[in-house]
């Protein structure tokens, strides 16, 4: 959008500039009142000729060069509007990608964000870094090790996607939806402040130094997963399943009365 807006206002100059140089001369003011005639001075001494004016061609010429450049750049920026316009109407199109197959797809560094991945088969996807913010991946597959590493999932649309054994290492999904999400086994070294994890089968997965700042809990699976150094600050842990799980303090929730409600340093 800032780069369409620089051509327009190019556009714009390159206009001014023809209207410039083809512009009408201005008409002839009125004559101004006759001035008192003054004495008559002594004679003044002739000065030397000088040098013979330039032909009024020369001016005639060099306005019509400049006509001629805006011209050539006037063309070169409707054919960059084009392009751009193309551009949007591309990317308008990958916006909706609601049941795609795009297993083994490599979108390293993709910018997906706002668009429809729902249902979509991203099973083995190289998503490294990439740019998912506000994106519907609503009952995706993204299992087979998916790598999102770095990828920016805030406020993106997971519930019901499948990740199971996904890497998630470095990834941010705060306030994202990941409720009903299989996220068993998955590596989730990541940023889950305000999400939704309501529901969700965490079994196994790998939460060390996740930040759950506020993130919903409720009804979560978290058996045999690992909270190591996790911070779950106002997080809410209703009915969730504590078997075999590595509290955020290093002990398991078996020497807690299954629990790791009371050890969450």
């Amino acid at each position: 959008m800032k780069m369409a807006n620089a051509v327009l206002f190019s556009l714009i100059m390159i206009a001014s500039s023809l209207a410039g140089c083809t512009g009408m001369e201005g008409g002839q003011g009125d004559p101004g009142p006759q001035g008192e005639a003054g004495e008559q001075g002594p004679p003044g001494v002739q000065g030397e000729t000088g040098p013979a004016g330039a032909d009024g061609q020369d001016g005639m010429d060099v306005n019509e060069s400049r006509i001629a450049q805006l011209e050539a750049e006037l063309i070169i920026m409707t054919e960059l509007i084009t392009q751009l316009q193309n551009d949007i109407l591309w990317q308008n199109k990958t916006r909706n990608l609601s049941g795609a197959t795009l297993r083994n797809a490599d979108l390293n560094i993709a910018d997906l964000s706002n668009a429809d991945l729902s249902g979509a088969d991203l099973e083995s996807a190289n998503l490294l870094w990439a740019d998912l913010r506000n994106a519907d991946l609503s009952g995706a597959d993204l299992t087979g090790g998916a790598d999102l590493t770095g990828a920016d999932l805030s406020n993106a649309n997971l519930s019901g996607a499948n990740l199971r054994h996904a890497d998630l290492r470095h990834a941010d999904l705060s306030g994202a939806d990941l409720s009903n999400a299989n996220l068993s086994g998955a590596w989730i070294y990541a940023d889950l402040s305000g999400a939704d994890l309501s529901n969700a089968n965490l079994s196994g997965a790998n939460l060390r130094y996740a930040n759950l700042t506020g993130a919903d809990l409720t009804g979560a699976d978290l058996t045999d997963a690992t909270l190591a150094f996790a911070y779950l600050y106002d997080a809410l842990l209703d009915d969730v399943t504590w078997s075999n799980t590595i509290c955020p303090d290093w002990t398991n929730s078996m020497q807690n009365g299954d629990t790791c409600v009371n050890n969450l340093v």
